[in-house]
């Protein structure tokens, strides 16, 4: 049978680890490689969906050769009932997200501006008494109350997953948007976050997580999304009549959303980067991912160019040589665009020959836990 052949091919490989430091384990490198992405040759890149594509080539059946764990989904076929050497995809859960959430949230509150009423964890009275399939009445508000204070984390963790992170169909999404859409879910409400999430799309708004509003998502520009999807909370709130009250901490609460979304997305890059391989190699000079090279920098040429127009003159004299501020500024200005030029030139050429040896997809990776 099939699964035994490609199980056996799994088995061999159980028990493998990741090598700390430099040192990399070369049969998880091997794994990769057999995946289809030698270009792979770090052990800490998530290995999880190269370990089962690995497994099944190796017994001659074709993996999904992707690096994306839920790649899998849509492989094979469907089983109404578990079977041995089934291949079974596990969701990570939202707890990154959840945990951004709950520090937004903060603890139990009841501000009588706060149309939804006593809250803690960010859910509302009337949520938990939803979850507990009662209503809230005079008689109970009070017990309900003192039960929502006392509230205890798998609780919270079935409330955010069930209401919020599957409803608003936060795992069809790259993981940087998901980070967002989660959190407007949470604040906005899931259909307002749906509607925001295909403003920000540019697709169909009718509050449905369809095949157009998954397309757009899988192909769309994650910063740009992003960017846009905290422009479009920004403007909704500042639309609400209790702005004046909560305003600040709303927009400010995006602005931190944005920015680690914005750091996810760095981790995303990386790891997809590390896919791509050749075919998209940056030759740049290392950078932090918001930073730039100081060769890049206007402001450092200008003050290298200020300190040589204010020091060779002075030692003109001593040097026989008859330097000017002008003539300096003037040289350095053309050594400025100068290698902005060549720069320029340099990254284009670059590209071509990346564009030209590039023989693989590029593909979405998402970010999975160290195995």
């Amino acid at each position: 049978m099939d699964s035994e052949r490609w199980l056996s091919q799994a088995w061999r490989e159980f028990g493998q680890a990741e090598h700390a430091g430099a040192k990399e384990n070369a049969r998880i490198v091997a794994m990769f490689r057999d995946a289809g992405h030698a270009s792979v040759v770090r052990d800490e890149v998530a290995w999880c969906a190269a370990y089962c594509g690995a497994s099944l080539e190796r017994a001659g059946i074709r993996s999904t050769r992707s690096l994306m764990a839920r790649s899998y989904l849509a492989w094979g076929e469907a089983l109404a009932e578990p079977r041995m050497g089934a291949v079974a995809v596990f969701s990570r859960g939202s707890d990154p997200a959840l945990g951004h959430v709950l520090e937004m949230e903060g603890g139990f509150t009841d501000d009588p501006h706060d149309p939804g009423g006593p809250t803690n964890l960010g859910i509302t009275l009337a949520v938990f008494a939803a979850w507990r399939k009662t209503a809230v009445s005079a008689a109970n508000r009070a017990r309900l109350i003192r039960d929502l204070k006392a509230i205890d984390r798998a609780t919270v963790t079935a409330i955010y997953r069930t209401r919020y992170w599957d409803a608003a169909h936060c795992d069809a999404l790259p993981a940087p948007i998901a980070f967002m859409h989660f959190d407007a879910a949470v604040n906005h409400g899931v259909g307002t976050a749906i509607r925001c999430l295909q403003e920000a799309l540019g697709v169909s708004i009718d509050g449905e997580v369809g095949p157009e509003t998954r397309a757009a998502a899988a192909r769309a520009s994650i910063a740009a999304t992003l960017d846009a999807y905290a422009a479009i909370r920004e403007r909704r709130y500042r639309a609400l009549p209790h702005f004046w009250r909560f305003g600040r901490g709303w927009l400010r609460r995006v602005d931190v959303t944005l920015s680690r979304a914005r750091a996810a997305l760095d981790t995303h890059r990386e790891t997809s980067n590390t896919e791509q391989g050749d075919a998209d190699m940056n030759l740049t000079p290392s950078m932090p991912s918001d930073g730039k090279w100081w060769g890049h920098s206007l402001t450092i040429w200008g003050t290298i160019v200020t300190v040589l127009s204010s020091v060779l003159p002075a030692l003109a004299p001593v040097t026989g040589i008859d330097v000017t501020p002008d003539l300096i500024e003037s040289a350095g200005r053309g050594v400025v665009e100068t290698v902005q030029a060549v720069g320029a030139l340099i990254g284009t050429l670059l590209t071509i020959y990346g564009r030209v040896r590039a023989d693989q997809p590029i593909q979405r990776v998402i970010l999975k836990p160290k195995r």
